[in-house]
């Protein structure tokens, strides 16, 4: 079921290869990045495609993986999706511990917030929520309470923001405004070392005025018009995230 698409990736990887590349670690992105390349990190959005196996998660780290989250938009044998009131499950502990071992980082989008709290207490290193928003803005399920991300910066993880209009205002039109929003609230909240960029435009993110990669230069002139400074914004556009990549990584080689 995931070879096809992990095919066909490949493929298009080898077919531009003048412009892209694979990356599983921080130092093969700076590498990339030194020849004006861009980096390409292989993430899985529900571990149904593994049948929810932590047994396999060594054969999908082989493949490149860099990230995987609990669940998707369903419950699942590991944890409760965000609409869900069900929590970690055993199986889901162990496919947390198996992914941290691996360096593989543990994503909590989509989380019910029941298994947020559980991989809380269980975590060792950093987390990532990858494309999620703030509940204090827009009372969604999907979005993390102000207690979430504090709690997720206290872990040195990073919340990066998403781009969909239905998780960053109840009513209306969303625009990058609304994106800037949310950002200097997760800001004010966890931390500037604790927020990054999500998009996820192919989940149907965009919104007007940042509606593709094309008008993400729209976002950083809001941002620096908001008084966000240079070095805050290399924090955002990867700096943060880099750094959990980082800690995952040497987590990985001192177990």
């Amino acid at each position: 079921m995931l070879l096809l698409p992990l095919e066909k990736f490949r493929q298009e990887i080898i077919e531009n290869a003048d412009s892209i590349a694979c990356v599983r670690t921080k130092e093969e992105i700076s590498a990339v990045n030194a020849e004006h390349k861009t980096a390409a990190l292989l993430s899985m959005e529900g571990p149904e495609v593994i049948g929810c196996d932590p047994e396999r998660l060594a054969w999908l780290r082989q493949q490149g993986f860099c990230m995987t989250t609990l669940t998707w938009n369903a419950d699942n044998s590991l944890a409760g999706s965000h609409e869900s009131d069900i929590g970690l499950t055993d199986r889901g502990r162990a496919f947390v511990r198996a992914s941290q071992e691996l360096g593989i980082l543990v994503d909590v989008s989509h989380l019910s917030e029941k298994a947020f709290w559980h991989l809380i207490s269980v975590t060792e290193k950093p987390i990532l929520a990858s494309h999620s928003n703030c509940r204090a803005l827009c009372d969604h399920p999907r979005n993390l309470t102000d207690e979430q991300l504090k709690a997720l910066a206290e872990k040195g993880g990073v919340v990066q923001i998403n781009f969909y209009h239905g998780f960053l205002r109840k009513d209306g039109e969303a625009t990058v405004e609304d994106v800037v929003r949310h950002i200097l609230h997760a800001m004010e909240v966890a931390g500037e070392d604790h927020v990054g960029i999500g998009s996820d435009f192919d989940g149907d993110g965009g919104v007007k005025g940042v509606a593709s990669a094309a008008e993400m230069m729209n976002l950083t002139r809001l941002l620096l018009q908001a008084g966000v400074t240079e070095a805050q914004l290399e924090k955002l556009w990867g700096g943060n995230f880099l750094r959990v990549m980082q800690q995952a990584q040497d987590y990985a080689k001192e177990v």
